[in-house]
């Protein structure tokens, strides 16, 4: 081989094999991996009988991928973050600052993998393994943008909750890729809906996809093993009641501890309600003035709603033009603070209120005038 890319077949080019390794080891310092590298490191669980079988199905595994991934609906969850946040910096670290997460397409991806695993481990049928591959993959296509501040609002709107919109992207857009690979649709549909022996564990999965990647990048070690505990005490599935039978509940008793600290501790931390709250008001002043359209929310990207409203509250040509405006005066101008708040910025001039009781707070913003009202951040606790 003289140039780089012109090697004959059966070469290796070192610097390639250079790149590709530095590319894992960035990944993996982001608590991410290569799909075949997260597959074999949990079917390290599988005795040689069940790593034979997955091995059967990896032809037909891997044309489901193919089929699914290529699609506009999963590219789509690329730029749909999956959790966003800012962790307790008395528990974290200052250095830990936590929006924006991995995206839906990372966790959609991790849980198909343990799914495939998981489902030869509780002695599932051939269409059920594949079944459960592609709802894992096809969970969250129906997501809005931001989430589920955006999920909620959408809901608010008269929408339909994200599991029914997953449904129904399945049912009139991926029948012909389920049919390529012969995975019954409807089994994957019911899964979504998390019923059935697939959808139970699926659903019980799905927490320990979110934290494998959330503890990871939490710089969490305690399931960078990707809860090979927890996947080797499954021992089958109550075809009666669905539930899986494990060997030991301890493990996924922590894993449920562990999500409900994560969910407290960053989800609901009082900074990440504080940008929701905002978010959720720039959303709807968008809406009722006209610039932004509800169903926007089923079809842009996080970025590209971020992107819209830059352009929206700031005399930024770019943004603007970006945004799809060529008139670049910021039409909402007004509502620039609460911009940076969706930001995760406290803008100048503002200050936190803290009420001790909940009819202290509604007394204290019930004295507001509606103009300040509209701009203030209202967080109640849950």
């Amino acid at each position: 081989m003289n140039e780089r890319g012109s090697q004959t077949h059966g070469e290796t080019d070192p610097e390639m094999l250079a790149d590709i390794e530095e590319a894992k080891s960035f990944m993996r310092s982001q608590g991410l991996m290569y799909p075949e590298e997260r597959l074999a490191l949990v079917s390290e669980i599988l005795n040689p009988e069940e790593k034979e079988r997955l091995e059967r199905l990896s032809i037909r595994l891997n044309m489901l991928d193919t089929a699914l991934l290529r699609t506009p609906e999963m590219q789509m969850l690329q730029g749909r973050v999956q959790l966003a946040g800012r962790g307790n910096p008395d528990t974290y670290g200052d250095s830990v600052q936590l929006r924006p997460f991995h995206n839906r397409l990372e966790h959609s991806q991790v849980l198909s993998i343990l799914g495939r695993v998981a489902a030869i481990k509780a002695g599932l049928e051939d269409d059920e393994v594949l079944a459960l591959a592609a709802s894992a993959l096809l969970h969250d296509v129906g997501h809005c943008a931001y989430g589920h501040v955006g999920d909620e609002f959408y809901k608010k709107k008269g929408g339909l909750p994200h599991e029914e919109r997953s449904v129904n992207i399945v049912k009139e857009k991926m029948t012909d890729a389920l049919d390529e690979v012969g995975v019954d649709s409807s089994k994957v549909i019911e899964a979504i809906r998390e019923k059935g022996v697939v959808g139970s564990l699926q659903s019980t999965l799905d927490t320990l996809a979110y934290l494998i990647l959330d503890s990871a990048m939490l710089q969490d070690s305690r399931y960078e093993d990707h809860g090979h505990s927890l996947l080797q005490s499954i021992k089958g599935i109550d075809r009666i009641t669905n539930h899986v039978i494990v060997s030991d509940i301890a493990p996924w008793q922590e894993l449920l501890e562990a999500r409900a600290r994560y969910m407290q501790e960053i989800i609901y931390h009082p900074d990440n309600k504080r940008v929701d709250e905002a978010i959720t008001q720039l959303l709807r002043i968008a809406i009722e003035k006209g610039y932004l359209a509800e169903d926007e929310l089923l079809t842009a990207s996080d970025q590209g709603l971020q992107m819209r409203f830059q352009s929206l509250v700031q005399p930024d040509t770019n943004a603007a033009l970006m945004g799809g405006r060529h008139d670049t005066e910021p039409q909402l101008s007004e509502y620039k603070d609460l911009y940076q708040c969706a930001q995760g910025i406290l803008p100048e001039g503002w200050s936190r209120k803290v009420f001790d009781t909940e009819g202290k707070a509604n007394e204290y913003v019930a004295s507001l005038p509606e103009s300040a009202i509209e701009r203030s951040i209202i967080v109640r606790p849950l």
